[in-house]
């Protein structure tokens, strides 16, 4: 069966609900049913809404939350069907429960949110190795530069030159330390490596039998 992957254009509250703060013209003047459907749409529970209290709180407003629950339920009947559940499992949002824990809508989820931390993951490994390579080679330049300074500036302080060789002796200890720190985060790195294939795998498969081979989340 091949879905049609149309999503609803909730941008008004698409734009709130992705804000880490609110303003008090937002509280104040934001269409909570829209808000709730789409927290709906992205399988939020009903517990989302404490978010916004918190927030509009700092304001003395009190969002609206039977309009908001309102929204939500209906956005709920666009999150608990195969493709609904689908897509926010690729964002690495929504939950099984808020549809009962449907076990067919819980495997899709499971296989979603799976793949979507599993390429997190693999992200935050790549960038600390890469991180580790960079301040490597940053050490072992720093290191050239007060060799250089301590062989052949003769104008330095003997309290300047003091400085430069506890400097190299903390360099030195942390060059030291890099292979370890390396090897760690190489091996963590072929571990979320492995588990992103089987996860590749399992959303593969998946993707054939929602005929949804093609499709590409959007994130």
């Amino acid at each position: 069966m091949v879905f049609r992957l149309i999503f609803p254009l909730l941008m008004a509250a698409a734009v709130l609900a992705s804000c880490a703060t609110f303003s008090e013209e937002e509280c104040q003047y934001s269409d909570w049913e829209l808000v709730g459907q789409n927290d709906g749409a992205n399988g939020s529970s009903s517990g989302a809404f404490q978010r916004y209290v918190k927030e509009c709180g700092r304001y003395g407003i009190r969002p609206d939350s039977v309009a908001y629950e309102r929204g939500r339920k209906e956005g709920l009947k666009t999150y608990c069907t195969p493709q609904g559940v689908y897509e926010a499992g690729m964002r690495g949002r929504g939950s099984a429960a808020v549809c009962g824990n449907a076990p067919e809508l819980a495997r899709i989820h499971r296989i979603t949110i799976e793949y979507f931390n599993a390429r997190r993951d693999v992200a935050r490994a790549r960038n600390e190795y890469e991180r580790l390579f960079n301040r490597r080679r940053f050490v072992r330049r720093e290191i050239e530069e007060i060799r250089d300074k301590l062989a052949y500036d003769d104008g330095l302080s003997d309290e300047k030159r003091k400085n430069f060789r506890r400097q190299l002796e903390d360099y030195y200890d942390e060059l030291d330390d890099f292979d370890r720190r390396e090897y760690r985060v190489r091996f963590f790195l072929r571990d979320r490596e492995r588990d992103l294939a089987r996860a590749e795998a399992a959303l593969f498969m998946l993707q054939e039998e929602l005929g949804l081979r093609d499709y590409r989340p959007r994130y």
